[in-house]
């Protein structure tokens, strides 16, 4: 019988495995420590769950706004200078070629990627 071993704050609590997969929760120590975080966890959940209760033209505003300040921000990094506000411009314009700078070309180029990867996440390997 394998034996596992749980550091909670200072105390060491041995937990013998069944047969079925159960743990002897009798000797378990629930510290404050370890309920905060079981909390936290649960917390999680709840605003996990929520996300898939939003309304479809919210999601759609929310995913414009992400969409709008990685851009800017990830080509900001880079060294372009766009605000999101003009970022948010140049994206509303996307059917123009001919681009003002190299900063507006790094930023469509972004969003075309930022597409691809919305309309085809799930066929995307990640390796």
């Amino acid at each position: 019988m394998d034996k596992w071993r749980l550091l909670c704050q200072s105390n060491w609590v041995e937990m013998d495995e069944y047969t079925d997969g159960g743990v002897h929760t009798d000797t378990l120590i629930i510290t404050p420590e370890v309920l905060n975080l079981i909390a936290a966890i649960d917390e999680f959940k709840g605003a996990w769950a929520a996300i898939g209760r939003i309304a479809p033209a919210q999601l759609t505003s929310l995913r414009r706004v992400a969409t709008i300040e990685s851009i800017g921000s990830s080509t900001r990094i880079e060294g372009a200078r766009l605000t999101d506000v003009e970022v948010e411009r140049l994206l509303a314009n996307l059917n123009i070629k001919d681009f003002a700078s190299r900063d507006e070309e790094e930023v469509a180029g972004y969003a075309q990627v930022m597409e691809l990867v919305f309309a085809s996440w799930s066929e995307i390997t990640l390796t």
